[in-house]
């Protein structure tokens, strides 16, 4: 009656046993899923943000060359500018030279009329 007793308890332990080694399974199951899923949603999520980062290098380029092109054609313009300035300033100058030799044409002209006068007042002295 022992003995029977005794394989009873074992034959309880052994179905128990079966029972937490199925349950086991089915929880290792359920975490290899969620490892699993938990897995693909991250490659997912890293799988966005490279994109995004392709985009917005793809962005900066872009920003890059516009930024290059304006500061060439700023450069032009500028250098356009200064070309206008230093014509401007020539003529200038050369109007200015043209100005100066007409006042001193016309002070020559008044001094030697100040002098005619002056010689002539003598020979009517």
């Amino acid at each position: 009656q022992v003995r029977q007793e005794m394989q009873h308890q074992a034959e309880a332990l052994q179905a128990e046993k079966l029972g937490l080694a199925e349950q086991l399974q089915t929880e290792l199951s359920g975490i290899e899923a969620v490892r699993e899923q938990f897995h693909a949603q991250s490659q997912a999520v890293v799988a966005e943000k490279e994109a995004r980062v392709a985009e917005l290098e793809a962005q900066l380029a872009e920003a890059s060359a516009q930024l290059a092109d304006l500061g060439d054609a700023l450069q032009s313009q500028t250098q356009g500018a200064e070309a206008a300035k230093d014509a401007l300033v020539g003529q200038l100058r050369s109007e200015l030279d043209a100005l100066t030799q007409e006042r001193d044409q016309v002070r020559q002209e008044m001094q030697h009329q100040a002098e005619a006068l002056q010689a002539e007042k003598l020979g009517l002295a």
